[in-house]
């Protein structure tokens, strides 16, 4: 089975985006997962979500083709 992971930077040290990554590549070790993809969006995005409009469009493309 395949997984992709989101990460959204968040204000203090559990929002850190390195510790987000760890714990889904962790997750996905320990239950057999294979990591498709991985998206992020940052504080410097200033809300902007591209992260989060890529990770919709890969799955819109993964459904149609």
């Amino acid at each position: 089975m395949r997984a992709i992971g989101y990460f959204r930077e968040a204000p203090g040290p559990e929002g850190a985006l390195a510790a987000q990554h760890r714990a889904f590549l962790e997750y996905c070790q320990r239950h057999g997962y294979e990591v498709a993809g991985t998206f992020v969006d940052t504080v410097s995005s200033n809300g902007g979500g591209s992260g989060f409009r890529k990770l919709i469009s890969y799955v819109r493309e993964g459904a149609s083709g």
